[in-house]
């Protein structure tokens, strides 16, 4: 979504961003379906990304503070059910077999 907002406003700087916007929410949409098949692999970059996201929550407590209540919301709830010892479990299953 963020890179077709980039788009709107068109330059060298914004394509790119954009281009990379588009790339990591591809990625991160393979991760989900590694997730849905429980594939351990896809847990790190889950749990990095709400990481970074808790940083943009903390970091936009000064300027706009219910942002930054949805995304540390939305951020603690994801890693909360990817950090679950359900989830764990689930997940590590995928490297025994």
């Amino acid at each position: 979504m963020w890179a077709v907002l980039v788009l709107v406003h068109v330059s060298t700087m914004s394509v790119s961003t954009a281009i990379f916007f588009l790339a990591y929410g591809v990625a991160l949409g393979v991760c989900a379906y590694g997730l849905w098949q429980l594939r351990s692999w896809s847990r790190a970059p889950i749990v990095l990304t709400q990481l970074i996201t808790l940083g943009l929550a903390w970091d936009s407590r000064h300027s706009n503070v219910s942002v930054a209540i949805v995304l540390a919301v939305v951020a603690l709830a994801a890693l909360g059910c990817v950090l679950h010892p359900a989830s764990m479990e689930a997940l590590s299953a995928d490297e025994l077999s």
